[in-house]
């Protein structure tokens, strides 16, 4: 196993832990749940996905709390999630994961909420982390809601704060330094941020960003997507996610409006003020209270003023947290879907033309399906993300694979012509079987039971491949037994 540094005893009575002085950021945390790679395959296969060729390894989620830093620059207590892979690896990369808008502070990751993403990805072999966002989960005051500096801030800590997570725990994989970025929709916004950061706080040396994959989100918030919402029909779809844009930049820069009534018709301007303070009401429940038309519930000079003078406090604050003006050093990929009327896909187009106008080398943009709306695009974003993740990261060169000789259970022949048997002196219990190339791809093969032992026979032709070497992942009740190398001898 690799390094463990103290015994974990408090985790197994279910306890949160606190840490010494010597984390610089982890101050505690807690493990919220298991995903067995059953329970994984069902829950992708639910969602429309291939869950059989998805879903490799069982993943367990840490709540936890960790030091950052506020809007002010001052340190601040903040929370989040770190997904983590039960399987061998000594080239296991981190992915920074940017969560979708959410008016619950209480519905967000560090409390089991938006886990799809990380699940998906460390399923597949990766360690990931999803900040909860300053004023979300137990961060106190106004959420910061897509504020770029804090945004990014909040996962860069995480990401630190994962490095001292499994350094504490007993795994059997090894984290090479391997860094991805991404995100959906603010998610997206967040990811970007994050790379921008990283890049600009010359923190490379630290996180190895290999890429960011950047889905469907809104980088150009004063131009494209300003005049995506204030198109002169006074409506838009979302018209909650103003009253959050608003609070944000208000507690970040302190010069929107002294008092709600400033900015908002009665009697929405106390139900503003209500739902913002309480921070516990859904986007469905912001969506019943708001009409679609803000000139319903905003006060009307200052939506005016606001799209007459280009200097206006709300357009400053939105320009601050563009994101198109940087010229990327690693590889950056923007998807967005055709049809999309949330977040305009102008955001990714202009974003991409002003990255390679700008001299950037390594900028892709892909619209995943030309009608596809903000909420059909997801599952073709992050599996997109997933793919470009699988190009670009190292692959294991030492998987901790069991040899089959020393294995608990008894296989044979090995090398074999294509058919393997499986047995336990004592009797085989009821197990469960997957294969894959070294590549990663699942290999469909017949298995019988006769006897108490398997017999597991491969497909003639496995990809056109006659000699190779394969990988057998052995389950006894959804317990990842081991995983054996088959070698395949014809």
């Amino acid at each position: 196993m690799h390094k463990k540094l103290f015994t974990l005893t408090a985790v197994s009575l279910g306890i949160l832990l606190s840490f010494s002085s010597r984390s610089q950021n982890l101050v505690s945390y807690q493990s919220i749940v298991n995903y067995t790679v059953s329970g994984i395959r069902n829950a992708l296969t639910f969602a429309g996905l291939n869950g059989d060729t998805l879903a490799l390894y069982p993943v367990r989620v840490y709540s936890v709390t960790y030091n950052t830093l506020d809007e002010n620059g001052a340190p601040t207590l903040a929370s989040g999630a770190i997904s983590i892979p039960d399987f061998s690896c000594d080239q296991t990369p981190i992915i920074g994961i940017g969560h979708g808008t959410e008016f619950d502070k209480t519905n967000v990751p560090s409390q089991g909420g938006y886990l799809f993403e990380p699940i998906l990805y460390s399923t597949n072999g990766y360690v990931t982390v999803q900040a909860d966002n300053l004023g979300m989960g137990i961060n106190s005051g106004m959420q910061l809601y897509i504020h770029a500096e804090t945004e990014a801030q909040a996962t860069i800590d995480l990401l630190r704060a994962a490095r001292e997570l499994v350094d504490s725990l007993d795994v059997d994989f090894i984290l090479n330094g391997e860094v991805f970025i991404t995100g959906y929709s603010q998610g997206a916004h967040t990811s970007m941020a994050t790379h921008k950061k990283i890049q600009e706080d010359q923190l490379s040396n630290e996180f190895n960003v290999l890429a960011s994959i950047n889905n469907a989100g809104p980088y150009d918030l004063n131009g494209n997507q300003f005049d995506l919402i204030f198109d002169g029909d006074s409506s838009y779809y979302q018209a909650s996610f103003l009253p959050l844009t608003l609070a944000s930049y208000q507690r970040a820069y302190g010069n929107l409006y002294s008092s709600y009534d400033e900015i908002y018709d009665a009697p929405y301007d106390s139900l503003i003020e209500a739902y913002l303070t309480d921070g516990t009401y859904s986007g469905t429940e912001w969506g019943n209270m708001l009409p679609d038309t803000y000139y319903d519930f905003m006060v009307d000079s200052v939506l005016d003023n606001m799209l007459a003078n280009p200097f206006h406090p709300i357009r400053q604050a939105l320009e601050e947290n563009s994101l198109y003006d940087w010229v990327p050093e690693n590889s950056v990929t923007m998807t967005y879907c055709g049809n999309d009327s949330l977040v305009t896909p102008l955001n990714s187009i202009f974003t991409y033309d002003s990255m390679l106008n700008a001299g950037a080398q390594d900028i892709n943009l892909i619209n995943q399906n030309p009608t596809g709306t903000h909420e059909t695009c997801y599952f073709g974003a992050i599996l997109t993300s997933l793919e470009i993740m699988e190009q670009k990261k190292s692959n294991c060169s030492n998987l901790g694979l069991r040899d089959s000789e020393v294995f608990p259970y008894k296989i044979f022949p090995n090398p074999t012509d294509g058919v393997l048997f499986i047995e336990h002196p004592e009797g085989t219990n009821e197990l469960q079987f997957y294969l894959y190339s070294i590549e990663g791809k699942q290999i469909n093969f017949t298995l019988n039971k006769v006897k108490g032992r398997y017999e597991l026979t491969l497909p003639k032709e496995m990809d056109s491949q006659s000699t190779g070497v394969f990988l057998l992942q052995i389950f006894e009740s959804d317990e990842l037994l081991g995983t054996v190398r088959v070698l395949l001898n014809r």
